[in-house]
């Protein structure tokens, strides 16, 4: 009985001193990002990864888009898709991040992220692609210090523009070239819906897609756009 209650006394003062405290270490351990205000990144962790992976050098082709030149249905539409609650949030979303603990829970490993858009930029700019809840963690800290440091806009302008599309191939502009030889911005709201749907599976699947991943994810996002008016029936 003595065990027991040792061991639960140990585990509360983990969560609520211990724990607490390293987040905070961690936070101001994380190096300054105040260089991402007017800096546009030449790689990220997820591409040096891959390149040593693939044994050969990806970059971004300095097709750098700015976040004010894309048409606001479509940065509506990655919002829907991704993150709809981009502008409300500080990083990250309390209820995706217990509804993918417990989901955890239940599979026994970590299968479900629930990250935002800011947690996923954490992850590709920074961090590894490994599934633990130290990386989490990790991405958790690294999302506050985003959200602290920069605006929305530039945060999602940086994610737009680093987000794998396809094997070597980052940014949805460099994906856009990759799949319809054309800009984004020359693109209608199908094939930009397309470029998103790629997200979850950059490498996997295509625009266009005939598998039921695809299909069934297209047909959601394209059922999203029509109940917020960003497109018509």
């Amino acid at each position: 009985m003595k065990k027991v209650v040792s061991k639960i006394i140990i585990s509360i003062v983990i969560i609520i001193i211990i724990l607490p405290l390293s987040a905070v270490g961690y936070y101001f351990y994380i190096p300054d990002m105040n260089y991402l205000k007017i800096t546009n990144p030449e790689k990220s962790s997820l591409m040096v990864t891959h390149e040593l992976r693939d044994k050969q050098k990806y970059s971004l082709n300095n097709r750098w888009l700015k976040i004010n030149s894309i048409p606001k249905e479509f940065v509506k539409t990655l919002l829907i898709a991704e993150d709809a609650s981009f502008y409300f949030h500080n990083g990250y979303d309390l209820e995706e991040i217990k509804a993918s603990f417990e989901k955890n829970m239940e599979t026994g490993k970590v299968s479900r992220g629930g990250s935002t858009i800011t947690q996923q930029l954490a992850k590709n700019l920074f961090l590894s692609t490994d599934k633990s809840y130290i990386r989490k963690l990790k991405e958790l800290i690294y999302s506050i210090k985003l959200e602290n440091t920069l605006p929305k806009k530039r945060i999602l302008e940086i994610y737009l523009n680093i987000i794998e599309m396809d094997k070597g191939v980052f940014g949805m502009e460099n994906g856009s070239f990759n799949y319809y030889g054309k800009s984004i911005l020359d693109l209608n709201i199908d094939e930009f819906l397309g470029l998103v749907c790629l997200i979850p599976r950059p490498v996997k699947e295509h625009p266009g897609s005939t598998s039921k991943w695809y299909t069934s994810r297209y047909k959601k996002l394209h059922n999203k756009l029509v109940y917020y008016k960003v497109i018509e029936d």
